[in-house]
This record gives structure tokens, C-alpha cells and sequence, in this order.
């Protein structure tokens, strides 16, 4: 994910990807027949993570709200803050999606 958020989907190669994962170019061809697989696969992963950040900060402060103000700012705040970090990748994948949508085979993006 950090390679296609950094680099975005047509400058992230599959040498570059499979080196700064450690693996070989051949191993990532095993578990993904092609870019736009594992970009797909990429952005689905990150989603799920990202949801699951904010489902779970959701659930923490809005289950029982008893002081309206004071459970939302505390809220806001865990959302805005640390709490939801697993986000911060996935926003550089969205901005890199919206950037190059015109570049990225369309089935990716399905």
C-alpha cells in the first residue's frame, strides 16, 4: 500500500514493490496474476483497515453518549487523532486514486 500511496498506481512497479517487500518479483506474480490485481487487492486490504479503525472508534465513543458535547469532542478527537492511524495510508491511496484516475485501468478500480 505505502508504494502505490507514495508512488501512485502508474509509477509503482512490480520490481520496486517486490523489493521494498522483501520478496521476489516471481513470488509476488505467484500470489497476483498482474498490477492491477494486486492494486485491487491493495486498496480492498486498506479499506478494510481503514473501516475497521473507525468502526471501532465509532463504537468506543458514540455506543453511550451521556454528555452530548463532551462525548463528541472526545469523539472527534480520537477520530482526528492516533486512534484512527491505520487511516493514514489509505488516505494517500484515495489521493493517489483521485490524482491519476484517468491513468489506472478501470478494472482496478472495481
Amino acid at each position: 500500500a505505502s508504494m502505490f500511496a507514495r508512488d501512485g498506481y502508474t509509477r509503482a512497479s512490480i520490481d520496486a514493490i517486490s523489493a521494498e517487500a522483501g520478496v521476489s518479483t516471481r513470488t509476488v506474480y505467484n500470489h497476483f496474476r498482474d498490477k492491477r490485481a494486486l492494486f485491487q487487492a491493495v486498496i480492498q486490504e486498506s479499506a478494510r483497515r481503514a473501516a475497521e479503525a473507525q468502526i471501532a472508534v465509532i463504537d468506543r465513543y458514540l455506543s453511550k453518549v451521556t454528555d452530548l458535547e463532551a462525548d463528541l469532542v472526545a469523539f472527534c478527537r480520537a477520530f482526528a487523532g492516533p486512534e484512527t492511524s491505520a487511516c493514514a495510508p489509505h488516505r494517500g491511496l484515495v489521493r493517489q486514486v483521485s490524482a491519476e484516475a484517468g491513468h489506472i485501468p478501470r478494472e482496478a478500480l472495481t
